[in-house]
Parts: C-alpha cells; structure tokens; sequence
C-alpha cells in the first residue's frame, strides 16, 4: 500500500512538472506582453490585409507571398508599395492602394511589425 502512495505521489509529481516545462514558455510573461504588442497590428492586418494575404500568402498569385517579398525589406519600402502598389515592371497590379486617410503611418508601422515579428516568426517555424 505504502509503495503504491510513493508511487502515485512521483507520478504527479512528474505530470506536473512535465505541464509547467511544456506549457510555460508559451504563456510565459515575454510572449504575453509580445503577443499584446503586435495586437493593434493584427487587427488592422486583418481588417485590410488578410483576405488576400492570409497568414502571410497571397490568394491572387501564390507565387509572391509577402513573407520574404522585396517589399518587406524595410518599413519605408513597405509603406511605399503600399500607399502606390506598382509591380516591378512599372504597371499597375491589382492591389488596393491604401491612402493615409485609410491606414495611418502608424498602423502602416504595426502591420509591417505584426507581419515582420509575428507573421514571419509562425512561417519559420513550418
């Protein structure tokens, strides 16, 4: 009897120890405070973006998702292409051009964080 109890006692023991080690790190303190800072981004990303852009793709034409697009070089590049979408060869795609009045240079700013930290980070992990 008394060794079953040790038993049982190093097998919670063990179950618990194995949840804290396992579930931790993706709710721990850091990742929270992640997650709420790239928040506002996601939620303009996926109020003008992600339907033809889900999760970093692209519907219209799968071969130039815009993770590891030259258009994410750097926030400027962005901002740019977004505010004027023109292709490469100088004509116009058919992407909406979003004006000032319809995303700010700030939420321009919280997209590029949210696809660059957030968007990129779940790619890399596939």
């Amino acid at each position: 009897m008394k060794e079953n109890l040790i038993f049982y006692f190093i097998c919670i023991v063990i179950t618990i120890s194995m949840g804290y080690v396992m579930v931790y790190p993706a709710f721990s303190e850091n990742n929270l405070a992640q997650s709420k800072k790239f928040a506002e981004g996601e939620q303009i990303y996926i109020k003008h973006c992600a339907s033809c852009h889900p999760n970093g793709a692209n519907v219209i034409n799968h071969s130039i998702p815009i993770i590891g697009s030259p258009m994410m070089k750097n926030l400027d590049v962005f901002t740019k292409f977004n505010r004027n979408p023109i292709r490469p060869n100088g004509t116009k795609g058919i992407m909406t051009a979003f004006s000032k009045e319809t995303i700010s240079d700030q939420e321009m700013m919280q997209i590029y964080q949210y696809i660059t930290k957030v968007l990129s980070a779940k790619h890399a992990q596939k």
